[in-house]
């Protein structure tokens, strides 16, 4: 059975293997001299894929390749090869994941962007929106509003209209018991001499005061008609004009029939005769 060996080998043709070496101190070479031109980490801009004009700047750790270990004199130039195509499969597999991660955040910058455009477009819809309900609320109170002034001028015209035929009832019901009135105070008037208490008419006389009082509490009263007092055409009628030494001119000498008002209405005028000039006495 043969003896195994585990030592790797590798054979490589001189050209081919002096043409790598070539291009590998090539590169050491440069990359050298632009670490001692710039001694900040080198930069790599790669395109982010949103559009051309977007870069991404991305910084690859060189600390790998900055220390990595100098050929040794007298080293092999294959195992210099092996090393050298080490560190380059290295940086190309940190490139390769920096493009992929770069791809990752320009995706996710993408989506984010369309979801913050979507946002604002909602943001927009609902201020339109909310503008559209606010106008449909102020509409609605200016309608209730509108309503409610028409339902009250309404419930004070019926009120005023229900008053006025209540009143114009009641007129003409107290206009009714006027003349009854009249004849009983005439009549009490033609007594001749105080009543006595024992006789029957001063019950009468009591309770036609009485009547008369109850009348007052219903806002039902006579008319101010007294001689002496001036005369007003809208209470008082004048159907008769006289010359008088004891009154003044325009003033009512005598009240043939008195007046009555029914609260601010004028039921009947009182009928009176009126002084039309003093007359003089003689001596």
């Amino acid at each position: 059975m043969a003896d195994t060996n585990d030592d790797f080998s590798i054979e490589i043709g001189e050209d081919i293997l002096a043409e790598a070496l070539q291009a590998v101190e090539k590169r050491l070479y440069n990359d050298d001299k632009e670490s001692s031109q710039d001694s900040s980490e080198p930069e790599l801009l790669i395109p982010g894929g949103l559009g051309d004009d977007d870069d991404f700047e991305v910084e690859i750790e060189m600390d790998d390749w900055s220390n990595a270990e100098a050929p040794v004199e007298g080293t092999g130039l294959k195992e210099q090869l092996v090393v050298a195509l080490k560190k380059n499969a290295e940086l190309e597999l940190q490139i390769r994941d920096t493009k992929d991660e770069t791809r990752r955040l320009a995706t996710k910058i993408k989506r984010l962007a369309d979801s913050n455009a979507q946002l604002k477009l909602d943001v927009r819809d609902s201020a339109d929106t909310l503008k559209t309900w606010q106008e449909m609320v102020a509409s609605l109170k200016a309608s209730l509003q509108e309503a409610e002034n028409a339902q009250s001028s309404l419930r004070a015209k019926h009120k005023r209209e229900l008053d006025g035929a209540n009143n114009d009832g009641l007129a003409k019901s107290f206009k009714s018991l006027l003349t009854p009135i009249d004849h009983i105070e005439l009549s009490f008037e033609h007594l001749e001499g105080p009543i006595s208490k024992d006789s029957p008419l001063h019950g009468l006389k009591m309770s036609f005061e009485e009547f008369q009082k109850a009348l007052a509490k219903i806002h039902l009263v006579k008319v101010d008609a007294h001689p002496g007092v001036t005369f007003d055409p809208e209470k008082h009628e004048a159907i008769a004009r006289e010359e008088s030494s004891e009154f003044g001119p325009n003033e009512i000498t005598q009240v043939h029939r008195a007046g009555y008002r029914y609260g601010k209405r004028l039921l009947r005028a009182a009928q009176v005769t009126v002084c039309s000039h003093t007359k003089e006495p003689k001596e």
